[in-house]
């Protein structure tokens, strides 16, 4: 990420299990508080990476101290920075948001685990079709568009990102011969 030395004196690594539920809460170290994924009131077994038997990818359960005993892993490195220059409420507003951000990461990335049989088998064209429907969506409903406008939009964004990538293959054809 290249900080600077002064960065690199504030930043706060923070390890987040996905078995875990995190309700923004902080211990008097400033740590996050993780508590057993039951605890939260939204809890669904299907979104319990410790319940999860993937059939596609062939993994999980996630068993306690999975991140030491399950093979392979994937970490995740991520920069959140927060500059919130308002002298009495500084430091506290940026715990909140620092806490926030956890919680939101740990539920981002336990559904993401959750629903691998969805996307374990996609192709990189399907994932960028996918991106695009999602931001075609997303654009149309933020400029106050209706359901039905969203989603004629995301099926020409989609229709679009899979004609480019037919071109995309069509032009790694033609540098093979």
């Amino acid at each position: 990420f290249e900080l600077d030395d002064a960065q690199l004196k504030q930043r706060q690594v923070v390890h987040i299990d996905i078995t875990k539920y995190y309700d923004g809460t902080q211990d008097g170290d400033g740590e996050a508080v993780a508590s057993p994924l039951t605890a939260d009131e939204e809890y669904d077994e299907r979104h319990d990476p410790t319940k999860l038997v993937s059939k596609k990818a062939g993994i999980g359960p996630l068993k306690e101290n999975w991140a030491t005993t399950q093979k392979p892993i994937m970490c995740v490195y991520k920069l959140v920075t927060f500059n919130f220059k308002w002298w009495g409420v500084q430091s506290k507003v940026e715990s909140f948001l620092i806490s926030y951000q956890i919680s939101l990461f740990a539920k981002s990335h336990r559904l993401m685990y959750t629903y691998i049989d969805e996307w374990y088998d996609l192709k990189i064209r399907d994932i960028r079709r996918l991106e695009a429907e999602f931001s075609a969506r997303t654009n149309v409903l933020l400029g106050g568009g209706t359901d039905e406008e969203a989603e004629a939009a995301a099926v020409k964004a989609g229709e679009e990102a899979m004609a480019a990538a037919a071109d995309d293959d069509d032009d790694d054809d033609d540098d093979d011969d």
